[in-house]
């Protein structure tokens, strides 16, 4: 039986699906759904740790604010320090519960990205209380948000873009829309084309920027699964390469390398082991009379059977050969391994597969075993297999069709 695949059974549709979103232009940040929700679960610590820091920041940088609303709007410094102290220690607050709250869940960009908005809005309110002929320059503050937001904080473009295009609107709004005596067109154009410049700046850095991120995630994400396809084959191979394939049995070379780390095993545990040498009587008569589509649905037959009455978690069966076949039991007693022995000989008879060429007309077996306790290092694995071997031949010389025990091995198998 094949062990269970790290190839799991939808990897190859997503992976159809990856590669069909790297061929696919660039034009829209997005992926199919099942690949966006990883790619969000992928980035999520790092953009919480990310986001969380930037909101601090951008909280601080309210302090910064002041040294402009006492040279530019001095008429209002007053309230402005009230309400930029204020907005920072809520602002403050705030975050610290949002993302407690938000850990496991989506990162919250748009705790963020509202934070922004609420320093241009507090810039324009600010420039509405005052008087001052330098408040048109307050505006350029507001670029320096729009640049923060975009180049450092780096919220994913579609949220970017949307917040970035409410406060130019905003700010452009607010800028045409003041008293003809409040407003010097001389100054103001060039201000707002400044903040037209950086908005549209920044947000083509962070479209460029997530989109590198998202192709260096598809590329990842494409790695990761064709190593698991890879690792999924090499395991599929080893075991056919460890199965025979007509009796979808362990073959010679998994059952010599399973008995040799059995055997290690036991031995340190001092524990009882059993090896049985199986032979089909008179195949080759069978084979030869009935031919090799028939001989092999023999084999099967047998296989079967005998596979049906070894169950035991631990035991090995294997085909070793030919007509022959080996079972390796762990842990059980001399007497226990002959009645075992015995039954999987009349399992097989009980099948009732005609054989003419036999004494007894119908399909047989012989067993030899070579069962005890591993307690010492004068006899191997390899000597425990060449005795049950020899106790099969014995069981052919005897007449077939009947299990027979080994000898003791130096006092190391039971008589």
């Amino acid at each position: 039986m094949l062990p269970p695949s790290p190839w799991s059974t939808d990897e190859p549709a997503l992976l159809k699906q990856v590669d069909e979103a790297l061929r696919a232009p660039r034009r829209l940040l997005g992926f199919e759904p099942g690949i966006e929700r990883r790619f969000r679960n992928a980035s999520h610590r790092e953009r919480l740790k990310a986001t969380q820091l930037a909101s601090v920041l951008m909280s601080a940088f309210m302090c910064l604010f002041l040294l402009a609303d006492h040279a530019m709007t001095p008429d209002v410094f007053t309230l402005a320090l009230r309400l930029r102290l204020g907005f920072l220690a809520l602002v403050a607050l705030l975050t610290a519960v949002t993302f407690k709250w938000a850990v496991g869940r989506r990162v919250p960009e748009w705790w963020a990205v509202g934070i922004g908005l609420a320093i241009v809005g507090l810039n324009l309110y600010l420039l509405s209380r005052s008087e001052s002929p330098l408040r048109q320059l307050q505006l350029l503050g507001s670029a320096m948000v729009i640049l923060y937001l975009n180049v450092l904080l780096r919220p994913r473009f579609q949220l970017a873009a949307m917040a970035t295009g409410l406060m130019v609107v905003a700010l452009a709004w607010t800028g045409l829309t003041l008293t003809e005596a409040a407003r010097d067109l001389r100054l103001l154009l060039p201000v707002l084309t400044a903040i037209m410049a950086t908005a549209s700046c920044s947000l083509y850095c962070l479209y460029q920027l997530e989109a590198e991120e998202r192709h260096n995630y598809l590329m990842s994400l494409r790695h990761q699964l064709l190593r698991s396809r890879l690792a999924g084959v090499n395991a599929e191979l080893d075991q056919l390469a460890r199965l025979d394939p007509l009796t979808m049995l362990a073959n010679r070379r998994h059952a010599d390398e399973h008995l040799a780390q059995l055997w290690q095993r036991t031995q340190h545990d001092q524990g009882h082991l059993a090896v049985l040498m199986i032979d089909i009587d008179h195949f080759k008569a069978y084979n030869d009379r009935h031919g090799h589509p028939a001989g092999d649905a023999c084999l099967r037959a047998v296989a079967q059977a005998l596979k049906h009455d070894l169950r035991r978690a631990g035991d090995l069966l294997a085909r070793y050969g030919g007509e022959e076949f080996i079972a390796v039991l762990h842990g059980v007693p001399p007497e226990e391994a002959l009645r075992t022995a015995e039954r999987i000989a009349q399992a097989v008879r009980d099948l009732n597969i005609p054989h003419q060429d036999s004494p007894s007309q119908r399909m047989t077996i012989s067993v030899g075993l070579c069962s005890g306790q591993i307690n010492g290092h004068a006899v191997s694995a390899h000597d425990w297999v060449a005795a049950a071997d020899q106790a099969l031949y014995d069981a052919k010389r005897s007449g077939r069709d009947r299990a027979h025990q080994a000898a003791a091995l130096q006092g190391k198998a039971a008589a």
